[in-house]
């Protein structure tokens, strides 16, 4: 009677697990937050565990920042963005508004440019990468920043007070 119980209870864990992982995985920033908060009040230490799990993978709060690899990343000054006056300057906005709409969308925070490089965003909006980006090419990244920039500018100031900065 005792091995049954304990077997019963060894598969409710087995097969709970994966499907607790996927709920925490599809929960907003401000729910898992709310989820570590009862998992701390119902003293449910595996429930902690795998809360906080997922927010260092999506690197909110007191995770944000915990690896600087490839945080200062700028744009090559090469190419158009090295002899058009002030063409470095809006690209590197542009860049710095697309990562800022990728943080957004994919509920993370920490360092923006650890995402992707100026040349894979480049390559991505327009095609080429900076160093053999032309004028037509430049002027796509030019009307994103001018379309998007406030916008997301907004939204990410919003998105890093509600899941990025401990209240």
């Amino acid at each position: 009677m005792m091995s049954r119980a304990i077997f019963t209870l060894l598969v409710g864990i087995q097969f709970a697990s994966p499907l607790a992982a996927q709920d925490i995985e599809g929960q907003s920033s401000q729910q898992l937050q709310e989820s570590a908060v009862d998992a701390v009040n119902t003293d449910d230490s595996l429930r902690l565990l795998a809360v906080m799990k997922e927010m260092q993978r999506r690197q909110l709060l007191f995770f944000a920042g915990a690896s600087e690899a490839n945080c200062n990343r700028e744009p090559d000054r090469s190419g158009i963005l090295a002899s058009k006056p002030f063409a470095w300057g809006f690209a590197r906005k542009a860049y710095v508004t697309f990562l800022k709409q990728q943080q957004i969308e994919n509920g993370t925070c920490g360092c923006l440019t650890q995402l992707m490089t100026f040349d894979e965003f480049a390559i991505d909006m327009t095609g080429a990468p900076a160093e053999s980006m032309d004028e037509a090419q430049y002027e796509v990244l030019n009307s994103y920043q001018k379309d998007m920039g406030n916008q997301i500018a907004a939204a990410h100031r919003a998105h890093r007070a509600a899941n990025c900065e401990a209240n």
